[in-house]
């Protein structure tokens, strides 16, 4: 937990968003200073394709209000977040406040993904998406 809290974090912005990895591994979600949610990228969904789902609050309007977030790239994404939650969890004693029901947020990202393959399609899409860009977001 040491090393990732040490990452580098990058402000939640669609704009910063552009540069995450199209890789798999995992990834963090900080409100101000709080590590408020552990995902992990897999089966398909790079780490840049979960975090614009968690903006566009696909995952939840909790994670749709995080200020910065910070990423890990590497082959064994389950297993590198679990370690993470574990230690997250002696740590503080509960989950990040965030967290939520994994089962859920992987039934959303199987539908998030479909979601945003079919996105890069659709005009009417990428006009919404030109206009949340306008405010930031």
């Amino acid at each position: 937990m040491e090393n990732f809290s040490r990452l580098p974090r990058y402000p939640f912005t669609r704009a910063m968003i552009e540069h995450a990895p199209d890789g798999f591994g995992v990834y963090g979600l900080f409100e101000g200073g709080e590590l408020v949610y552990i995902g992990r990228a897999t089966r398909g969904m790079s780490i840049k394709a979960c975090l614009e789902m968690h903006l566009d609050g696909v995952l939840g309007a909790c994670t749709a209000t995080a200020t910065h977030y910070t990423w890990e790239l590497g082959q064994w994404p389950s297993a590198r977040e679990t370690e993470l939650l574990n230690a997250f969890g002696k740590a503080h004693g509960r989950e990040p406040r965030c967290q939520g029901f994994q089962a859920d947020v992987d039934q959303a990202i199987e539908r998030g993904a479909r979601h945003v393959r079919n996105r890069l399609t659709d005009p009417n899409e990428r006009r919404f998406e030109a206009v949340k860009e306008e405010d930031g977001r």
